[in-house]
């Protein structure tokens, strides 16, 4: 399954550099000719969130500093970005996390490592879904 994403921009927020690396290969066999743009803080994405267009970001919930539940606020309280599309990734699954990502307006949550093909899915539904 690839994503109808030709000539756009995701955002990947991960500190961890191999899951990060892992999560850019994984996705750039299913995004067509998305670009991938991945960045290792909340700080560093909301630069970017400020001056760039997304189809839709993956956001790590722990991140150092501002965390990653904190950018989703942020993202969803912007009024350029509130309707960004995010599906919130976790290695260690809490129903409370979960809880919360959704209540702050994740459109997905996903345990890592993920099932890029699953992943895919998810990014390409909420994409949809936010048109």
């Amino acid at each position: 399954m690839t994503l109808g994403l030709m000539n756009s921009q995701l955002l990947l927020v991960e500190d961890d550099e191999e899951n990060g690396a892992s999560l850019v290969n994984g996705l750039n066999g299913k995004c067509d000719t998305a670009t991938v743009v991945w960045v290792r803080t909340a700080e560093a994405a909301i630069e970017l969130l400020k001056r760039e267009k997304f189809k839709a970001a993956l956001i790590d919930v722990s991140l150092p500093g501002i965390s990653g539940l904190e950018l989703l606020e942020w993202i969803r309280s912007t009024a350029e970005t509130k309707t960004l599309p995010i599906l919130v990734l976790t290695h260690a699954h809490s129903t409370l996390v979960e809880k919360v990502a959704f209540a702050s307006g994740a459109n997905a949550y996903m345990l890592k490592p993920a099932d890029y093909t699953e992943l895919a899915y998810y990014i390409n539904h909420s994409i949809l879904m936010a048109v």
